[in-house]
């Protein structure tokens, strides 16, 4: 699509002004919109005046390019609408439509804090970086989710419990090291409830073992029988 026609769809939408006069159009936002900066390692060919799009939606345009800290800095101006959409957890990549530039715009967490004027944000400098950064985001994201549900809850709680259970063991002197390697256990599970249940299982079958090869039948029958219970209870 050509840069004429390009201005002429964002005029009709309201979204983008065109300045008057010779030479190529000039864009901007109308009512002044929302500035904020993007940093990026490369300039890749930005020069101003670019438009930014989100999900095919033109939504502001870059208005400045200079160099901020060592880093190519764009300052891009949006449109408020726009704004109101985006989070702090936000990226833009440069890309090219029929040979135009434009900063493409990636929401990475929706549910992060909202993005306000004046914010700085770091862009992407190619898709494997994008990748890299969603694929961060998607990570944290299902870690926090993890932590607030129902799983970690109980999964801390049934470690716990362990806890306290082997608080209230009468650990004889031969079994020194057994105790010891309990205590580490314990520790381990720590890590492993934030690892999620397939790394806890782990912990409790090695546990379990340990506890039958050192005589403890009893206690390997009922730390496999609670941790049994445990998993019952979240189906």
């Amino acid at each position: 699509m050509s840069a004429i026609r390009t201005v002429a769809r964002l005029a009709g939408l309201g979204l983008i002004a065109v300045g008057a006069g010779c030479g190529e159009p000039q864009r901007s936002v109308p009512g002044g919109g929302s500035a904020i900066a993007v940093l990026f390692d490369e300039r890749h060919g930005l020069e101003g005046g670019e438009l930014v799009r989100l999900h095919a939606f033109d939504i502001g345009v870059v208005e400045t390019v200079d160099l901020f800290d060592s880093r190519v800095r764009a300052t891009v101006r949006l449109a408020p609408e726009a704004l109101e959409n985006l989070t702090v957890a936000t990226t833009f990549i440069v890309d090219a439509d029929d040979g135009e530039r434009y900063l493409e715009t990636y929401v990475l967490d929706p549910d992060a804090e909202r993005l306000t004027e004046g914010a700085t944000l770091d862009g992407a400098d190619g898709s494997i970086e994008l990748m890299a950064m969603r694929a961060s985001a998607a990570a944290g994201s299902l870690a926090d989710d993890a932590r607030a549900s129902e799983w970690w809850d109980k999964a801390a709680g049934f470690v716990d419990d362990l806890k306290k259970e082997f608080d209230a063991t009468d650990w004889t002197e031969e079994e020194k090291e057994l105790r010891e390697r309990w205590e580490q256990a314990l520790e381990q599970m720590d890590e492993a409830v934030e690892e999620g249940q397939e790394a806890l299982s782990k912990n409790v079958d090695e546990l379990v073992k340990e506890l039958e090869e050192a005589g403890r039948s009893d206690e390997a029958r009922k730390l496999k029988e609670r941790f049994e219970e445990f998993l019952n209870e979240l189906r």
